[in-house]
């Protein structure tokens, strides 16, 4: 990823310009909620595990640097990984949530880095997934060790896929989102999981400006 970021650009245009199905609203008002970062204070850092299994395995960390020029508000994207730090991309606070789009391009491209498939092809696929309606059950999560009622909203981009059979153990991949309002930025899990293959960014802390 670069700071340009025209991959999460790119799956950021196909998910939002996904046809709406007929109960979409709570599931993509929430998801796609524009300024979940707006009221943070300039300088406050999010933390977010990102562990990864199966495909090329990873331990590491997202973080988000709420940051302020003039008048405009940005969100810092970093990765760390082996203790290095990296700055993936900047956006504007009132765009969507960046953890979202940092995960959905993360698992673009291991599931297409494990079967050889287009990542195109796997953004789209998603892209439909998401305008279709996604199943929601209420949950209870315990971020900071404080329980919090959460929302799980899980889809299987792949279940009616006519190229399932080329897919492997991913033709069943399940993405699961997990959002509660006692969160900042509301985003407390985004997971995908399929046979060999397991891979999350989960809210870890947050740290107030100094």
């Amino acid at each position: 990823m670069s700071r340009s970021m025209p991959a999460l650009l790119l799956v950021a245009l196909l998910v939002l310009g996904a046809a709406p199905s007929a109960r979409t609203d709570e599931a993509r008002a929430r998801i796609f909620a524009t300024g979940l970062l707006a009221e943070a204070p300039t300088g406050e850092r999010l933390i977010y595990s990102h562990r990864r299994s199966g495909v090329d395995e990873q331990d590491g960390a997202v973080i988000l640097t709420l940051m302020a020029a003039g008048q405009e508000r940005s969100v810092k994207v970093e990765l760390r990984y082996d203790q290095q730090t990296r700055t993936a991309f900047v956006q504007p606070v009132a765009a969507g949530h960046p953890l979202l789009l940092t995960f959905l391009e993360s698992v673009v491209r291991s599931m297409a880095a494990a079967t050889g498939g287009s990542p195109y092809y796997i953004r789209n696929r998603m892209r439909e997934a998401l305008g279709r309606t996604l199943e929601a059950e209420a949950v209870t999560v315990d971020p900071g060790g404080e329980k919090a009622e959460a929302t799980r909203f899980v889809l299987e981009p792949f279940a009616r896929d006519p190229n399932r059979a080329r897919m492997g153990p991913f033709a069943d991949l399940q993405l699961s989102i997990t959002l509660a309002e006692a969160v900042p930025g509301e985003f407390v899990q985004l997971a995908a999981r399929a046979a060999g293959y397991d891979e999350s960014m989960t809210f870890d802390s947050m740290e107030a400006p100094e």
